[in-house]
């Protein structure tokens, strides 16, 4: 089956599944797993995940890949452990980065930064769309 991954400890203590090329690559799960807890998914040697973040640190830290770039379209690509969170679509950052503390962030400052974040990745999708259209014709 060509789908199928092996698990290997690498020295660091790590576990790896890694297909028949050597790519890190598991459509069941992580394809790696750290000591702390820490989890990377990836298809094909690349960070690939559609149901969740492609990666998950221990400390909370999450980020959100498709082929092997930032991207996600139903929020933050990056929500770090301090609050900070990131918007890009394929691999393009939106301008605007929020920094959502309990104690210095107020609903009006992220209601607006969230908003910008969405129309800039409204904007990059609707030009994405628009050049795949270009190419079908």
């Amino acid at each position: 089956m060509p789908n199928e991954s092996a698990m290997t400890i690498e020295t660091d203590g790590r576990k790896a599944w890694r297909n028949k090329q050597g790519q890190r690559h598991r459509l069941d799960g992580p394809a790696i797993e750290d000591a702390d807890g820490s989890k990377e998914w990836y298809q094909k040697g690349q960070l690939h995940r559609t149901d969740g973040p492609a990666i998950e640190h221990a400390d909370g830290t999450k980020y959100w890949c498709q082929k092997g770039q930032l991207h996600r379209t139903d929020g933050p690509a990056v929500e770090r452990a301090d609050g900070t969170k990131e918007w890009s679509v394929n691999g393009r950052r939106a301008t605007a980065i929020l920094s959502v503390r309990q104690n210095d962030a107020t609903k009006k400052q992220y209601v607006e930064t969230y908003a910008q974040a969405y129309e800039m990745m409204c904007e990059n999708l609707r030009n994405e769309i628009c050049s795949w259209v270009e190419e079908l014709k």
